[in-house]
């Protein structure tokens, strides 16, 4: 992601009146940044500009800077602003932004140009700081300016308050939850007639085959279910509404697979509301497993970044949200241990499951042979070698109560670490 500041400097008499049209102009402004690579608050990093003279705010007041990052909290802050004139070619609206560099010689920004003498437009850059919190106090200081007019005469001031910002790892999630199937599964189905001018409530849909398998009768134990049925598993007898979880849902003779959807996905099981009794309450677009109590869940999936590189850093949390508190459900909350992925010249499957074993794995191995490796968009090919790929397996999530798992608050991962081992 883009990382950006921007400040505005105005007289303290006219910001308490909510006067925000006589900023202060070329005002020389400072900023700390604290939090993860860049310090705490005691200790925090400064950034005065290349000189220590300060980044001087536009004829506007703004002073707008951007982060390119060279490595951690390394990099370089450049101010930028907006050119409304911006020529972006034919047909195109102009504006855009170009960075500007103070000149302390005619107390004026000079524009960043091509060789042309034209005005180069400038581009953000993305950052890859790790995640979590941070915070930024920017303040004004005139005593930079020197004898500049009118800075002698005006106070210097900061933010009351730091401002937070928190980065966020964006991640994909390709996993799928299997439970037992005598336990039904819900989703929304918005033809159903409420009987009071409103259609959609959510259906109950029971394993037909799991059922027939433990000796349940569907009758007795859907009776006090409204809108319920009965399914064989068959993809094909799965008509109307129902047909839109297809690509979601699959069974085998005992169990059910539910497919995790990542929360930036277009392709979405039946959306409706929690409640579609209560106006406010809010939609979800989920396929919601039934849990009994003493019920568990097993999980397994994988995590890889934005450029589809399996995620290697930490482990991954899985959290049960059964009292509907995610910020103090820390006893509903599983971690996986780290998963890897070990490369073995000519290796035999069982020479992965006994290196498997050896490395404290309740874990399924799978095997694979001519795989590749992605890094930064280009394959390479590794003929002639196996993987052997250790595959996040938890289990044994249980609910010590009766309640419905929402899909869309677990998140599962493999997180391989290549390693060259030498052959045996």
């Amino acid at each position: 992601q883009q990382l950006w500041l921007e400040f505005y400097s105005y007289y303290a008499a006219d910001y308490e009146r909510g006067i925000y049209s006589n900023p202060i102009p070329y005002a020389p402004v400072t900023f700390s940044f604290y939090g993860g690579l860049f310090g705490n608050l005691t200790h925090p990093t400064n950034f005065t500009n290349f000189d220590g003279n300060g980044y001087r705010a536009n004829s506007f007041g703004l002073t707008s800077v951007s982060f390119e990052q060279t490595g951690g909290a390394n990099g370089v802050w450049k101010q930028v602003q907006f050119n409304s004139t911006m020529d972006n070619g034919p047909g195109k609206a102009p504006g855009g932004l170009e960075e500007i560099i103070w000149n302390n010689n005619t107390k004026m920004h000079d524009v960043v140009q091509d060789a042309q003498g034209l005005s180069t437009k400038y581009v953000r850059v993305n950052t890859s700081l790790p995640k979590g919190d941070y915070s930024y106090i920017g303040r004004v200081q005139p005593e930079l300016a020197g004898s500049e007019y009118p800075f002698p005469f005006l106070h210097g001031d900061e933010d009351d308050n730091a401002r937070s910002m928190r980065v966020m790892h964006r991640m994909n999630i390709d996993g799928t939850m299997t439970f037992e199937g005598i336990h039904p599964i819900t989703f929304f189905d918005s033809t159903i007639n409420n009987g009071d001018g409103t259609f959609g409530n959510w259906r109950y849909v029971y394993h037909g085959p799991a059922l027939t398998a433990a000796g349940l009768n569907y009758n007795d134990i859907s009776a006090y279910k409204a809108y319920s049925m009965l399914w064989d598993g068959n993809p094909a007898s799965l008509t109307g509404e129902a047909e839109n979880i297809i690509d979601f849902v699959d069974v085998n003779a005992t169990h059910w697979f539910i497919k995790l959807v990542n929360g930036g996905d277009s392709d979405l099981p039946p959306c409706g509301q929690i409640d579609p009794s209560d106006p406010d309450s809010p939609v979800r677009c989920e396929i919601v497993p039934e849990m009994d109590t003493g019920t568990s869940l097993e999980l397994t999936g994988s995590v890889t970044n934005r450029t589809l590189v399996p995620w290697t850093i930490e482990p991954v949390a899985v959290q049960l949200d059964k009292d509907r508190n995610v910020s103090s459900a820390v006893v509903e909350k599983r971690s996986s241990p780290r998963s890897r992925t070990v490369w073995i010249p000519k290796a035999t499957e069982s020479q992965c499951r006994a290196l498997m074993m050896k490395q404290n794995a309740s874990q399924r191995v799978v095997l694979r042979q001519n795989t590749t490796t992605t890094l930064r968009g280009k394959v390479s090919i590794h003929p002639g070698r196996m993987e052997c790929e250790s595959t996040l397996q938890i289990r044994g999530i249980t609910s010590p109560e009766t309640h419905r798992h929402s899909q869309q608050q677990v998140r599962t991962s493999t997180s391989p670490l290549l390693e060259q081992l030498p052959s045996s």
